[in-house]
């Protein structure tokens, strides 16, 4: 660690003396060198912003007390600012302002037109949302007359079905009526047919059983 502190000490003797100051007062300042890594870090800082023409910010315990040990050895002071004229300050002020308004202006337009194209995409989105919303409605719709109609293609078929198995019951019962009424005329031809042999059998007997007494009679009449 030390023998990295010398060879930093040296690099900023080296760089002091590049800025107009002599080797022989800048090691007669070298006490004033930091000593610590902390120390040296901001001195570091310090030379690099005062190369470059700048002040160091605010911040720190170095800066509040004012130049850093390493600016008095190399006796660098930052630069004072550039003196300008007022009206150049004023017209570059007016340019700055414009340049502002229409950047603005410009930004304020986009924003605009984005806002307008963000409108129209949202209004486009939210009508073929509500399309799509009525479509699902109707399709939904579709389904349920399709589902009706199903249920009621069932129920007639089951109709169909139920008149037909009548229709073959009546089928059934009037042949067995047919047979049963065939059958009646026939035993009632039958049974015609017996009595009317049993009539003509009476009749006979009833003939030849008065055929005498009428004989009888008309012989006591002649």
């Amino acid at each position: 660690m030390v023998f990295s502190t010398r060879r930093a000490e040296q690099r900023l003797l080296h760089l002091a003396a590049r800025r107009g100051r002599g080797r022989e007062s800048c090691r007669r300042r070298s006490h004033l060198l930091p000593r610590s890594p902390g120390e040296l870090e901001q001195g570091l800082e310090e030379l690099a912003l005062l190369a470059a023409g700048e002040r160091p910010s605010d911040s720190g315990e170095h800066s509040q007390d004012g130049p850093g040990p390493l600016a008095e050895v190399a006796g660098l002071q930052p630069p004072p600012p550039p003196a300008q004229d007022p009206e150049q300050l004023s017209v570059i002020r007016q340019k700055d302002l414009v340049s502002a308004a229409l950047a603005g202006k410009a930004l304020l337009e986009r924003n605009q037109d984005m806002s307008r194209q963000y409108e129209q995409m949202h209004k486009e989105l939210t009508d073929k949302l509500e399309q799509l919303e009525q479509e699902k409605r109707e399709l939904r719709r579709f389904e349920n007359q399709e589902g009706e109609w199903e249920g009621r293609e069932a129920e007639l078929e089951n109709d169909v079905k139920e008149l037909q198995d009548e229709l073959e019951r009546q089928q059934v019962h009037l042949r067995e009526v047919d047979g049963e009424k065939t059958q009646a005329v026939q035993e009632l031809s039958e049974q015609n047919q017996r009595l009317l042999a049993q009539f003509s059998r009476v009749q006979l007997s009833l003939l030849f059983s008065i055929a005498p007494c009428l004989w009888t009679h008309c012989q006591e009449w002649n």
